[in-house]
């Protein structure tokens, strides 16, 4: 059996374990950014967010898909200059 003071030493040393194990990430701010796209168009945008690893999720409604997605800000020129590729029409931010 562990007393208070065993049980605290064991819990310290198990977090101390882990913080010494463990790595910190940087923070990255990102941007949500949703647009509607037609279907027929949806498969070369989802190859372009996949080609570049963008962070991605997509719903459908209306004949419509739906795309949320969070770009850094250099993601975002990256994304504006692919979405120049297609008709003023044929995105539309939400």
């Amino acid at each position: 059996k562990l007393g208070t003071g065993g049980l605290v030493r064991a819990y310290s040393d198990a977090a101390n374990a882990v913080i010494n194990n463990s790595s910190l990430l940087s923070f990255e701010l990102k941007k949500n950014i949703s647009i509607a796209i037609d279907l027929k168009n949806l498969n070369r945008f989802e190859h372009f967010l996949k080609t570049y690893s963008f962070n991605f999720t997509k719903d459908f409604k209306d004949c419509k898909a739906i795309l949320h997605i969070k770009l850094n800000e250099k993601e975002e020129q990256e994304f504006e200059i692919f979405c120049k590729n297609f008709a003023p029409f044929e995105i539309e931010k939400l």
